[in-house]
């Protein structure tokens, strides 16, 4: 998970995935639920979910729109398809999804 304040990314949360597989994700409730408590104390949203596509494109599948359970929390994912990882952060809305523009800031 991807956590700030007013859009602003502050913290990345890693989840381990526990099925063990490149193309499905899982965490326990009660894992996720402990990191938004953390989160949460540091006074900050979870802003983003972030994960990877090793061999496709950094576009939500329809199990990535299907499983994601907050429209009030953005997907951010990073695909290593070719040579060069391509990050794509998208904003989702029941069925829909619209890429949102984002940049990193080197300061």
């Amino acid at each position: 998970m991807l956590s700030g304040k007013d859009n602003h990314v502050l913290s990345i949360w890693p989840l381990k995935n526990e099925v063990k597989s490149v193309s499905r994700f899982f965490v326990k409730k009660e894992i996720v639920e402990e990191s938004i408590q953390k989160i949460k104390q540091l006074e900050e949203q979870v802003l983003a979910i972030y994960h990877n596509h090793p061999t496709t494109d950094p576009v939500p599948s329809s199990y990535d729109v299907l499983n994601h359970s907050d429209d009030n929390v953005d997907m951010v994912i990073i695909s290593y398809k070719n040579n060069s990882p391509k990050t794509k952060w998208y904003q989702i809305q029941g069925s829909n999804y619209v890429e949102r523009l984002f940049f990193i800031d080197p300061s």
